[in-house]
């Protein structure tokens, strides 16, 4: 946590100025995918969004080779938390009558 302070404040300073000057400080530096998940911000909300739960969900599959402790468990209540949303989305899809290349693209990768 140390080593990331003075990057805080300066992440603070840039808030200041505005998205676009936050955006190219994250992106400055490639810290656990930032520029990805950028390019992904500057392509929709919506699909920022979708990286960041998949990348959770990479995370979270970690656990599987994890025998005992609180991952396991923790990534049990995530998975469960997440086909919950997807179920959701899928109803909502059939529900507004989307196609089904608007459910597919809208759909998360699941635990497994």
């Amino acid at each position: 946590v140390y080593c990331f302070v003075p990057a805080l404040e300066n992440l603070k300073i840039a808030a200041l100025s505005g998205e676009k000057e936050v955006l190219e400080r994250i992106s400055a530096k490639d810290i656990l995918g930032s520029r990805e998940a950028i390019e992904q911000y500057e392509k929709s909300p919506s699909a920022f969004e979708k990286y960041v739960d998949e990348k959770l969900m990479e995370t979270v599959r970690g656990a599987k080779r994890i025998t005992m402790g609180p991952e396991v468990l923790m990534a049990y209540v995530l998975a469960r938390l997440r086909e919950i949303k997807e179920i959701g989305r899928l109803a909502s899809g059939i529900r507004t009558n989307s196609g089904e290349a608007t459910i597919r693209e809208r759909l998360r990768m699941l635990y497994d």
